[in-house]
């Protein structure tokens, strides 16, 4: 069944040589119409996979209201058309996180591949959160079946001073948990990890040459490969922590070392936007101890969502200070849009509703929590909507 696709464009001539196009790349054009009012009310409707959007529409709404509104109740993939590539329009086109952008004037082939790796990206997402869901409700089942007063309790401070010394979670063991654990590592991790070295291969060119095009297509399996990956690994942590299992290092940490590392994976992803990465790291009387790896994961979790809600231009502000009565208190700023207060709420607990796309599956903030409470500390969130948010976690400082 191909594509359906919903044009939203107020001048007649170009969305009818818009619709004659995508007809001809086989896709169904299932309406055409010059409004955001009627553009959202067409999308409840017809349920489209995309719909192609004009900025400027006639009417009360222009396209990334339009957009805004639609994304609110459908999962419709979103490609914007517009004359303007300002960073103005940039910035407030990303609160839409439109799956592309066409630029007019347009021609055949960039329409045509606009629409295809919008479409293909839109049915990765669909998949990644099909797994997730399948994953979430294994675990929520999990947690369902326990007998009441069986959860593990979290130490609340660490169990030992000295450095390297090895100190495991308390809590009861869980057999359901460690069928979880199995299952996890053998039915989902090592497909993952045999479908990354078959992408790889592909990408490569080890079975035939690869264009441009198909190139695309394959980085962005990849890419959704790895996604889910990470989503494994997460969970497999979670699991460990919550059965008890997991072992933490107890080692004398060094701020400057663990940002250096957390911020390296990030680069990648965001290259030039980690010039804006600010740190302030005070003396401190002693230093705390714990687990490098795990803070790093700490860390480089609250790093990934700070950068992602800031604008082009934007800092994030990383500070290490003592605080009274005798802890180590990292926090991580930004200058995004902020978190309503109905949501701080529910950030650091797992497998949430109505999270919104580009929130993820609300995994690694819950580990985070796990992980700073393992060591002895809190994890916190200060935000309000429009003035960016902080992030922080404290740690406490051997007497």
């Amino acid at each position: 069944m191909s594509a359906r696709i919903l044009i939203v464009e107020d001048e007649r001539l170009v969305a009818e040589d818009i619709r004659l196009s995508i007809e001809a790349f086989g896709y169904n054009v299932c309406d055409v119409v010059g409004t955001g009012e009627l553009a959202i009310e067409r999308c409840r409707q017809l349920l489209p996979d995309l719909a192609l959007m004009d900025v400027r529409l006639k009417g009360r709404l222009n396209g990334i209201e339009a957009a805004q509104r639609i994304c609110q109740k459908n999962d419709i993939a979103i490609v914007f058309l517009t004359a303007f590539s300002d960073a103005q329009f940039l910035q407030q086109a990303q609160t839409v996180l439109p799956y592309g952008y066409l630029l007019k004037p347009y021609n055949e082939k960039e329409l045509q591949a606009t629409i295809q790796i919008a479409l293909h990206k839109h049915g990765i997402e669909k998949q990644l959160r099909a797994q997730q869901q399948q994953l979430n409700a294994i675990l929520n089942r999990l947690n369902e079946s326990m007998p009441p007063g069986q959860e593990a309790p979290l130490p609340s401070k660490p169990a030992a001073d000295k450095p390297a010394q090895l100190s495991r979670c308390s809590g009861a063991r869980k057999p359901q948990l460690e069928g979880l654990l199995h299952t996890l590592t053998h039915e989902l991790r090592a497909p993952l990890i045999a479908s990354r070295l078959t992408l790889g291969s592909l990408i490569r060119g080890a079975f035939g040459p690869v264009d441009q095009k198909l190139e695309q297509v394959l980085n962005e399996s990849a890419e959704a490969n790895e996604e889910l990956l990470r989503l494994v690994e997460t969970l497999l942590e979670i699991a460990r922590y919550e059965a008890g299992k997991q072992v933490l290092l107890r080692e004398a940490l060094s701020w400057e070392m663990l940002l250096a590392k957390a911020v390296k994976p990030l680069q990648a992803i965001f290259q030039s936007d980690l010039r804006h990465i600010r740190s302030q790291i005070e003396p401190l009387p002693v230093l705390a101890t714990g687990d490098p790896q795990q803070i790093i994961y700490v860390l480089q979790s609250l790093l990934d969502n700070a950068l992602r809600a800031s604008g082009p231009g934007d800092f994030v502000d990383v500070k290490v200070e003592f605080v009274r009565p005798n802890q180590v208190r990292v926090s991580i700023t930004d200058q995004g849009q902020g978190i309503v207060p109905s949501l701080q709420k529910q950030l650091f607990k797992k497998f949430l509703a109505n999270r919104g796309r580009g929130w993820g599956a609300g995994l690694s903030l819950y580990l985070c929590n796990q992980i700073v409470q393992a060591h002895g500390g809190r994890i916190a969130v200060h935000s309000a909507p429009s003035l960016g948010s902080t992030f922080f976690f404290t740690l406490p400082l051997p007497a």
